[in-house]
């Protein structure tokens, strides 16, 4: 069985908020995607959420990471420690 979305929400997307998103879109400047930007947009959406909630997603990360990725990340904090 598939895991992730159900057969319900896989449905055609809305011609009305697709136009409406895009629209949204072009009328922000190319800085609404900045580093700078993006780092405020995640930090403000972090702090919405309950911890419970942060537990959670970072579980469900964990779970559909797979061992390819875990070995990647293991190599990658062990190269990173070896720089402190």
């Amino acid at each position: 069985m598939r895991r992730g979305r159900s057969e319900g929400a896989q449905g055609k997307p809305s011609a009305k908020r697709s136009r409406t998103v895009h629209d949204a879109l072009e009328r922000e400047g190319k800085s609404a995607a900045s580093h700078e930007a993006l780092s405020k947009q995640a930090h403000q959406a972090a702090r919405r959420r309950t911890a419970s909630e942060r537990s959670a997603a970072a579980e469900q990360a964990a779970e559909t990471k797979g061992a390819k990725g875990h070995r990647e990340a293991a190599r990658t904090r062990q190269a990173h420690a070896g720089k402190k």
